[in-house]
C-alpha cells in the first residue's frame, strides 16, 4: 500500500505542477521530509526547484525574531531569575534538576498560550493551596520535598507553606527570565512560540504570503492552532492529515482515543485529500498478517529478529519497506549484536540516551580519576584499575593496560604515580593530573580525540557497533564544547568540582541522535521516529503496557486540577498520542509482528500494551499468537551437571599417591566439594579463579590471616618447647610486641610497604581488632598452660583407601595443622577460628549433619586433619583430641572444646571414604541445591545463581 508521504507528494505535484516549487512544506520533523524529498523527486521527470522544507520548529522561531538558546545557557539564566526574585543563595549545582522542571513547565504554558500571570497569582488562597496540593501524587511529593530541603513530618504544613512561598514567586521568576531572554534576542522553544503567534496576531503584515503546506500533524498546541487559523483566514494554508477511519469514527457511541486530536483538527481544518480513502484497519478487503510473539525475556526479543526477517524473505535491503521499531531504546545494541551480517544494511533512527553507553562511563571514569587527585598528583588505585578494565581501554592498548594492572596489584599501592603509564602515548594523557576547572574540558576533549582516532581508525564500512561508539564520544565532544561556551559567558571562577558537576548533569540527560542515510535498508527506529512513515514490514519490539504508552510522570510545579483546567498536557494527552502514533503506523502495513515479555522484571512489566488488547478485542484483524519458549540466558532453574569424561578423570588422578607429580585433598578442598561439588569442579578441577586484586582494606578472610601469622611469629621460638604462663606473661608484657608483631603481619600479608600512619581509617580499626585477638589469645593461653608446643603451621599428609570398581586406590589427603601441643600425654590439634562462636557449629546429631551445609565446615576439617594426623602416626583414635578456639571469646574461655569424637569416629571415616570416592568416580560434578551457598560463592555469575 502506498505510504502516506507518497500520496501527499503525488497530490501537491498533480496539483501545482512546476509551481510546487513555490510552496513551503512544514513538518512534524526532518525525518518525514527527507523521506517525502524521495518520494517527490519520483513524480518528477525533468529538472525544477524543489518546495522549501521546513520544521514547525524552525517555522516559529522564523517568526519570533528570536533565536534558539543552548539549554545549558537557559538553565543558569532562569537561576539567576530564581535567585533574584526569591532571594534564595541556593547553590546552582542544587538548582539544576529544577530549573529543567521549571523550563518544562514555561514551556508548555507559552505553547498552550495560558496566562502566566492568571495561572501563578490566581491560588494566593492557602486553602486552595492545600486542596492543590493533595492532588499531588507520593513521588511528586517526594521531590518537592527534596527540592526544598525538608523532610515530610506531621502534617506536611511546613512543605506547603515552602511550596506556597515558591508558587507565588513562579510568576515573577517567568517575568524576570523571558523579559531577559527576549533583551537578548534568544529563547527556549515555547517562548518562540508565543512570541511568534503573537507577532501574526497583532502585524497582518507578517503573514507570509506563499502558500504553507501542513503536513502529518497530530496533537496540535494552541500557538500552533493559532497561527493555521490565522493563515486559514487568509487562505494560505493547506493542511495533509493522516488517520483511519477506525479511530476517527465513534464505535458504538465511543470514541477512540488515537483519534482524539484529528477529530478536532478535520472540524478546524480540512483536509487537503478529501477524495482519499482513509479505511485500512478495518478495511477486509486490505490483507493484514498480524502476528503477535510473547517472549521470555527483553533480549530475547533481539534474538527473534532475524527469523522474522528471514521469514519474509526481504532479499534486496535497499528497499524501503521494512522497519523494526524499538519503544525500549535499550534493546538497540543487543539488536545490532543479534542481526547475522546478510542484514548489515541497517539505518539507525533514532535517539538513545547517551547515559547508557560506554563512552558516558569512560567519561565518568575520567572525572571521577580526576576528583581523586585533586589533592595529591597521584591516583587513587581503584579509579585506575577502573580506566585500565574500560572497553575502550581494553580495544585500543589491552596488553599495556594489563601490564600496568598486574604492576599496580603486585605493588599493594593505594596512590599511582602518573610515571606508571610512561610507557603508551594513550594512557599517559588519561594519566596526567588536572587540577583547574578551565583546564578540564580540554583534557576530556584531548581523551576523546585519542580514542576517536584509534577506533576510527580500526573501522571499517559496516562495523556498526563502532560507528555507534565514535558516535557517542563526539557527541560528548560537542556537549563539552558547549558547556565551555556556556561558562564563558557566565564568566565566572569555577572549581574542577563545579565543571565536574554541571558536566555531568549535561550529559546525564544527553541523547545521542542517529540520522544517517535513512532512504534505504532496514530502518532501525525509535517509536516517536516512525511518526509520518510507513513501511510494508513492521517489527516492533517491547509491546509492553509500560512502554506503550507508559507511565505519565513528569515533575512539574503546575498541579493536575490547573493543567486540566487551563488545557495543558495530562496523562490523558500522552494516552491519546501514543495511541495515534501507533494505529496510524499499522494502517499500512502488510505484515505486522509485535512482540513482547511476558515475564515481569524488577519494575519493567510483563504486561502486554492495552493498544494490542484493543485490537485483539474490537478489531476484526486475524492476530496470530506464538510463544518463544526459550531463553537464551542460562536457566537457573535447571541444575548445572558436568559429567566426568576422559580430560576430567586424567585430571582427578592428581589426587592419587601413584601420580607422577601428585597433590593432596586438603580438609578445605573436601569442605567445597561436600558443599557444591560444581564449585570444585571449577576451582580445583579447571583451576577458575577469580582474578587478584588489590584490596586497601582487610576483609574477614584478611582478618583471619593476619592473626594467624602474628601467633606464629609469637609463638616461633617455643616450638618445641614446654609452654609456661611466664613466657607468655612476659609476650604480653612486653611495649608494642603484639601491635608490631600484627602490623609486620599485615604487611607480609597485604604485601603494603608504607608506614603504619599510611593506612586508612578502616585499615586501623581492623588492624586494633587483631591486636585485641592476640592478646585475648594470649591471655586466654596463661590458663591453658603448661603443654608442649609440638608445632605451628605444621604441613601433614597421607593416603585413605577407597574402594573404587572392583578397586582399592590410595588418595593423597593433606593440609596445614595450625598448631599441635602436647599436654597429659595426648596430641591436641589446635584450629584458631576468628568468626563469631556459635556452640551449634561444633555439635552433631548424625554424620549427614555435615552434607551441604557450610555451618559445620570447623568441625568437619578438624576431624580430617585428625585422620591425616592418626594416619601418619599410626595413632588410635583417643590419642588425639581436636581444638576449636574462637579466639573472639571474651569469657577467657578458649571455645570450644569438642565433646569426645571417638563415638562416632568410625562412622566419620566412613563418610569420609564415601565423599572421595564421589571425587574420583563416575558421578557428575552438580549445583548445590542449597541455594543460601550461591550468595558469596565466586562462581555465582556462571551459573546464573546470583
Amino acid at each position: 500500500m502506498k505510504p502516506f508521504l507518497e500520496t501527499v507528494a503525488e497530490h501537491l505535484y498533480s496539483t501545482h505542477g512546476d509551481e510546487i516549487s513555490k510552496l513551503t512544506l512544514v513538518f512534524p520533523n526532518r525525518r518525514a521530509s527527507l523521506f517525502f524529498s524521495r518520494y517527490l523527486s519520483k513524480q518528477i521527470a525533468k529538472p525544477i526547484w524543489l518546495p522549501e522544507t521546513t520544521t514547525i520548529s524552525d517555522l516559529m522561531f522564523s517568526y519570533s525574531g528570536v533565536k534558539p538558546a543552548d539549554p545549558l545557557m537557559l538553565n543558569y539564566k532562569l537561576y539567576k531569575a530564581y535567585c533574584q526574585a526569591t532571594h534564595s543563595l541556593e547553590p546552582y549545582d542544587e538548582f539544576y534538576f529544577w530549573g529543567n522542571v521549571m523550563l518544562s513547565d514555561f514551556d508548555q504554558i507559552d505553547k498552550y498560550l495560558v496566562d502566566p500571570n492568571k495561572l501563578f497569582t490566581n491560588i494566593n488562597d492557602l486553602k486552595v493551596i492545600e486542596q492543590q496540593f493533595n492532588e499531588f501524587d507520593d513521588d511528586t511529593i517526594k521531590l518537592i520535598e527534596k527540592f526544598l530541603n525538608l523532610v515530610s513530618f506531621e502534617g506536611e504544613s511546613l512543605i506547603r507553606s515552602r511550596y506556597s512561598k515558591i508558587w507565588a514567586n513562579l510568576y515573577g521568576i517567568y517575568s524576570a527570565f523571558t523579559n531577559s531572554l527576549i533583551s537578548e534576542g534568544i529563547a527556549y522553544e515555547g517562548l518562540a512560540y508565543r512570541l511568534a503567534a503573537k507577532k501574526l496576531e497583532s502585524d497582518a503584515t507578517a503573514i507570509p504570503n506563499q502558500t504553507l503546506v501542513f503536513i502529518g500533524f497530530n496533537a496540535l498546541s494552541k500557538s500552533e492552532q493559532r497561527l493555521l487559523l490565522l493563515l486559514k483566514g487568509k487562505e494560505r494554508a493547506l493542511c495533509y492529515w493522516d488517520y483511519d477511519n477506525y479511530y476517527i469514527s465513534s464505535q458504538a457511541g465511543v470514541d477512540h482515543e488515537a483519534g482524539l486530536f484529528m477529530r478536532q483538527n478535520l472540524k478546524l481544518f480540512p483536509n487537503a485529500l478529501n477524495n482519499t480513502s482513509f479505511d485500512f484497519i478495518g478495511n477486509k478487503s486490505f490483507s493484514k498478517r498480524v502476528t503477535l510473539i510473547s517472549s521470555p525475556s527483553e533480549v530475547t526479543q533481539t534474538k527473534i529478529v532475524p527469523d522474522i526477517l528471514d521469514e519474509l524473505n526481504i532479499t534486496n535491503t535497499n528497499e524501503l519497506t521494512t522497519a523494526v521499531v524499538l519503544p525500549d531504546e535499550k534493546l538497540l545494541l543487543p539488536l545490532l549484536t543479534a542481526l547475522p551480517e546478510e542484514y548489515s544494511n541497517v539505518n539507525i533512527t533514532m535517539e538513545y540516551p547517551l547515559h547508557e553507553t560506554s563512552a558516558y562511563s569512560f567519561i565518568d571514569a575520567l572525572l571521577t580519576l580526576q576528583k581523586s587527585s585533586d589533592k595529591q598528583n597521584k591516583f587513587y588505585y581503584r579509579d585506575v584499575l577502573l580506566i585500565l578494565s574500560h572497553p575502550y581501554i581494553q580495544h585500543i592498548c589491552r596488553n599495556e593496560a594489563n601490564r600496568i594492572r598486574d604492576i599496580v596489584i603486585d605493588r599493594q599501592s593505594l596512590n599511582i604515580h602518573p610515571d606508571t603509564f610512561s610507557g603508551s602515548n594513550i594512557l599517559q594523557q588519561i594519566f596526567q593530573p588536572v587540577t583547574k576547572g578551565s583546564e578540564l574540558a580540554n583534557y576530556l576533549s584531548t581523551c576523546i580525540n585519542s580514542i576517536v582516532s584509534r577506533l576510527s581508525h580500526e573501522m571499517d564500512a559496516n562495523d556498526d557497533k563502532l560507528k555507534l561508539e565514535v558516535e557517542y564520544l563526539l557527541t560528548i565532544n560537542r556537549a563539552l564544547k558547549r558547556l565551555n561556551s556556556v561558562i564563558s559567558e557566565i564568566n565566572e571562577e569555577y572549581s574542577n568540582k563545579t565543571f565536574r558537576s554541571y558536566l555531568s548533569k549535561a550529559l546525564a540527560e544527553q541523547r545521542v541522535s542517529f540520522i544517517g542515510e535513512p532512504l534505504s535498508g532496514i530502518q532501525i527506529m525509535g517509536f516517536l521516529e516512525t511518526r509520518n512513515l510507513d513501511f510494508k514490514n513492521l517489527v516492533i519490539l517491547s509491546v509492553n503496557d509500560n512502554l506503550l504508552p507508559g507511565s505519565y510522570f513528569s515533575p512539574s510545579f503546575i498541579m493536575p486540577t490547573l493543567r486540566q483546567a487551563y488545557g495543558l498536557p495530562d496523562y490523558k494527552h500522552q494516552n491519546a498520542v501514543y495511541a495515534y502514533y501507533f494505529y496510524r503506523l499499522l494502517q499500512r502495513a502488510e505484515n505486522i509482528y509485535l512482540v513482547y515479555t511476558n515475564i515481569t522484571e524488577g519494575l519493567k512489566s510483563g504486561e502486554l500494551s492495552r493498544f494490542v488488547k484493543q485490537l485483539q478485542m474490537e478489531s476484526d484483524l486475524k492476530i496470530n499468537e506464538e510463544i518463544v519458549n526459550f531463553d537464551l540466558g542460562v536457566n537457573s532453574e535447571r541444575p548445572i551437571e558436568v559429567k566426568k569424561n576422559e580430560v576430567i578423570a586424567n585430571k582427578l588422578k592428581k589426587y592419587l599417591e601413584t601420580s607422577e607429580g601428585s597433590r593432596y585433598l586438603s580438609p578445605s578442598a573436601l569442605s567445597e566439594f561436600k558443599n557444591c561439588s560444581l564449585s570444585f569442579f571449577f576451582n580445583r578441577v579447571l583451576g577458575i579463579s577469580a582474578p587478584d586484586e588489590l584490596d586497601e582494606e582487610l576483609d574477614a578472610m584478611g582478618i583471619g590471616s593476619v592473626f594467624h601469622k602474628a601467633m606464629e611469629k609469637i609463638y616461633t621460638d617455643f616450638v618445641g618447647k614446654e609452654v609456661t604462663k611466664d613466657q607468655i606473661q612476659n609476650r604480653l608484657s612486653q611495649f608494642g610486641l603484639v601491635e608490631e608483631t600484627v602490623f609486620m603481619a599485615f604487611k607480609e600479608i597485604s604485601k603494603f610497604n608504607g608506614a603504619i600512619d599510611e593506612l586508612n581509617g578502616r585499615n586501623r580499626l581492623l588492624l586494633e581488632r587483631v591486636n585485641w585477638m592476640v592478646r585475648n589469645a594470649l591471655s586466654t593461653d596463661l590458663g591453658r598452660t603448661p603443654y608442649k608446643l609440638m608445632a605451628i603451621e605444621e604441613e601433614v599428609e597421607t593416603v585413605i583407601p577407597i574402594e573404587l570398581n572392583g578397586n582399592t586406590i590410595n588418595v593423597k589427603l593433606g593440609g596445614q595443622i595450625d598448631r599441635l601441643e602436647l599436654r597429659n600425654g595426648k596430641i591436641t590439634i589446635v584450629d584458631f577460628k576468628t568468626g563469631k562462636h556459635e556452640a551449634a557449629k561444633t555439635k552433631i546429631s548424625k554424620i549427614d549433619d555435615f552434607e551441604g551445609k557450610t555451618d559445620k565446615d570447623g568441625l568437619f576439617q578438624q576431624l580430617v586433619y585428625k585422620y591425616i594426623y592418626s594416619q601418619k602416626h599410626s595413632l588410635n583414635k583417643g590419642d588425639v583430641d581436636i581444638l576449636l578456639w574462637y579466639v573472639r571469646s571474651t569469657d577467657g574461655i578458649p571455645s570450644t572444646e569438642v565433646p569426645d569424637t571417638d563415638e562416632f569416629w568410625d562412622e566419620f571415616i566412613s563418610y569420609l571414604k564415601a565423599l572421595i570416592n564421589r571425587i574420583v568416580d563416575d558421578s557428575p560434578f552438580s549445583q548445590t541445591s542449597n541455594i543460601k551457598l550461591c550468595k558469596n560463592c565466586s562462581f555465582n555469575s556462571i551459573c546464573n545463581r546470583q
